[in-house]
């Protein structure tokens, strides 16, 4: 996983090889209090004595306990911590006063979870991460609505991506980006579902790596996870601005899973 992540790194530097920052292209700096619920992800390890904290994706929080994201993030975790000294998978999220915050948590796959290293794609790419208590202001809700009806409106991207200025030192402002929601293409994306974006008229909007699990979200609430890992090569050639999967199709086994541990 961590080769087939820095190879579309590569692969995606290519194609924007004149930007210095790379992460929510064409995006803002986002206001947390506006989106406390927007988290990212981080390993926590010891290096000489100190703990080092490194972010590899982004999240929803949805409740104290329960926070979406995608689930190729959380299959990645066994390579991702592979030599760290003490490492451990935590949530980092925003206080009122914007004090850094970060919670141990546990993780949660989709059963159906599914992943091709060869063409970079990966079926039911959601899963569940469970935590100690996550006190932020307010939560957002899902959307029930089915994301097929959505083909045209406007979405707006949430996330911490990843820059390439330095490992480890990526700052932590959350951006954030608005897309319209379209149909993916079937020769381009397997058929399970997706949601795909394009950039607004006039703009190349891009998603970017980090970004992988981070929020989308419409007017009727969550509708998607952002999925990375589906394929940044054809991102250049294609013009998405990302692909991701809706939120709709998995409300039951959503329910279902919070309901587990009521």
């Amino acid at each position: 996983m961590i080769y087939s992540i820095l190879l579309l790194h590569k692969l995606f530097y290519e194609c924007n090889s004149y930007r210095t920052d790379l992460r929510i292209y064409g995006g803002e700096d986002a206001d947390v209090r506006k989106f406390p619920f927007a988290v990212a992800l981080e390993i926590s390890y010891k290096r000489s004595k100190n703990t080092k904290y490194e972010r590899f994706c982004s999240a929803t929080a949805l409740s104290p306990r329960w926070t979406l994201t995608a689930s190729h993030c959380l299959n990645a975790l066994p390579e991702i911590t592979r030599g760290l000294k003490s490492a451990k998978p935590v949530v980092r999220y925003y206080s009122p006063d914007k004090k850094p915050l970060r919670k141990d948590i546990r993780t949660l796959i989709h059963p159906n979870y599914y992943e091709n290293h060869k063409d970079y794609r990966v079926n039911n790419d959601i899963g569940f991460i469970q935590s100690d208590g996550i006190d932020i202001s307010f939560y957002p809700r899902l959307s029930p609505v089915d994301y097929r009806t959505l083909y045209g409106q406007e979405t707006t991207y949430l996330g911490y991506g990843l820059t390439y200025i330095r490992v480890g030192e990526e700052n932590n402002t959350l951006k954030t980006m608005v897309a319209m929601i379209t149909e993916c293409d079937r020769t381009k994306v397997n058929g399970w579902p997706t949601i795909c974006t394009v950039p607004k008229c006039g703009s190349v909007d891009l998603m970017r790596p980090g970004d992988s699990g981070g929020t989308v979200l419409h007017g009727s609430g969550v509708i998607a996870v952002h999925s990375a890992g589906i394929g940044w090569a054809r991102v250049c050639k294609y013009n998405y601005a990302g692909i991701d999967v809706p939120v709709s199709p998995f409300i039951d086994w959503i329910a279902s899973e919070i309901a587990k541990s009521s």
